[in-house]
């Protein structure tokens, strides 16, 4: 995922137009980069926006990611067993011997 939409000259560019409709090419080109791609931009921001509010619904917006609590349990469970049947593998080896 990329961090940005727009690059440091082109915010600059943007700002100056707004405050104070300042033009040049370079800003008219922009501006035709924003027409052609506003659609599916707009459909990508709406895709973080959703996403954004569904992790602040779950409480994760802030601070690392972390497993939804059931997948959490399980995986703990699932490693647990993991690590038994190792054991007594280990044990049903030595035994042999």
């Amino acid at each position: 995922m990329r961090r940005h939409i727009f690059t440091e000259s082109e915010v600059r560019r943007l700002l100056d137009w707004l405050r104070a409709g300042e033009e040049d090419d370079a800003t008219r080109m922009l501006f035709v980069e924003v027409r052609r791609n506003f659609r599916k931009l707009r459909v990508h921001l709406e895709l973080l926006l959703m996403v954004m509010n569904r992790l602040e619904g779950e409480g994760r917006l802030r601070g690392r990611a972390r497993l939804p609590r059931k997948l959490s349990s399980q995986l703990r469970s699932a490693e647990s067993k993991l690590a038994q049947k190792r054991r007594e593998r280990r044990t049903s080896r030595g035994s042999r011997n």
